[in-house]
């Protein structure tokens, strides 16, 4: 048994372009300052527990700012490896004599 199957390689190439766009949206731009909070020690009063909520305010905007980050990262590597597989079908092709749709 046979199949025969038609695979739209510019529409595989159109969607790595998108998450690339994504991927970089997710990352920042290189010369991106990274956020800090906008809260100070005293923006909550001069209590302990204002500056512990600063504090944890603080850090949770830094994991943010990485998972972000790290997100555009995946992203990035998903978007090559749907250029490789379009690459992939297109020398499939090629051998089979049709050429690349």
């Amino acid at each position: 048994m046979t199949w025969d199957f038609t695979v739209d390689t510019a529409l595989i190439r159109q969607a790595a372009g998108m998450l690339d766009d994504a991927g970089h949206t997710y990352r920042g731009h290189d010369s991106c300052e990274v956020f800090r909070c906008p809260l100070d020690d005293a923006s909550l009063g001069p209590s302990a527990a204002g500056r512990e909520v600063v504090d944890a305010a603080g850090r949770r905007v830094i994991q943010a700012v990485e998972g972000a980050q790290a997100l555009g990262l995946r992203v990035a590597a998903t978007a090559d490896g749907l250029r490789d597989c379009a690459e992939a079908f297109d020398a499939t092709e090629s051998l089979t004599g049709r050429g690349p749709r």
